[in-house]
């Protein structure tokens, strides 16, 4: 089991590299997880926190974002109907012919389109 997530490191990253009002790029969040193990709630909190702040995270439009976010959705689909009942990132990554980041951004993408 692994310990808890400190998103603090992450959320001052982030918001001493935007300026105060400034959108932080979806981009960024994802550069500023890195090669973090992290679920989709310390995504969801990492947002949460970013907000309580003032910010949002957004994406630009017309980016591979949207595209991936297809082929993530669409792998994950394929995954659970081959009898996956809740696929990994790296079994995603490998049905959609994408690296583990790209499916981690995806799915914080998606994160943010729910809201």
């Amino acid at each position: 089991m692994r310990g808890a997530f400190d998103i603090s490191k992450i959320v001052s990253a982030l918001l001493a590299a935007h300026p105060s009002g400034a959108e932080i790029p979806l981009d960024a969040v994802g550069d500023a997880i890195g090669i973090e193990s992290v679920t989709p709630e310390d995504i969801e909190r990492i947002f949460v926190e970013l907000e309580h702040q003032g910010r949002t995270v957004g994406t630009a439009a017309g980016g591979r974002g949207e595209q991936n976010l297809k082929k993530v959705v669409a792998a994950a689909r394929d995954l659970r109907a081959g009898g996956a009942t809740k696929p990994t990132a790296a079994e995603i990554a490998t049905r959609a012919a994408l690296t583990i980041e790209e499916v981690r951004l995806s799915l914080a993408l998606l994160r943010v389109m729910q809201r």
